[in-house]
């Protein structure tokens, strides 16, 4: 009878061994799976994050060959002497200027 008791209670601490392990089995993969959604979540935030600077830099890229363009342009401009067409063109295109019997036509039907 002593047997049958030892073996109850070898089984006993076998079948916690086995809850315990089981136990830390699935925590394990709890927090492996939690890890896998971090990496996973900072991947996807690292991909946007880098989306946004390349098209950031796309748009500064473009805004410095402007810029060029109109150094150049100045550059020019002051070489060859012609500051007094540099002037009225400006003031033609963009402060909307004419000369005092130039009659200028707008064409309203937006093709």
């Amino acid at each position: 009878m002593t047997d049958d008791i030892e073996m109850a209670k070898n089984k006993m601490r076998k079948n916690k061994k086995l809850l315990k392990s089981e136990r830390r089995r699935k925590a394990l993969c709890v927090v492996l799976a939690a890890f896998c959604v971090y990496f996973i979540y900072s991947i996807v935030m690292l991909r946007i994050n880098i989306s946004k600077e390349k098209k950031q830099l796309d748009e500064l890229n473009l805004l410095v060959k402007e810029q060029k363009y109109d150094n150049e342009e100045l550059e020019r401009i002051i070489f060859d002497g012609g500051e007094k067409e540099y002037i009225e063109r400006i003031a033609r295109q963009k402060l909307g200027y004419a000369a005092i019997d130039e009659k200028i036509f707008v064409d309203l039907s937006g093709s």
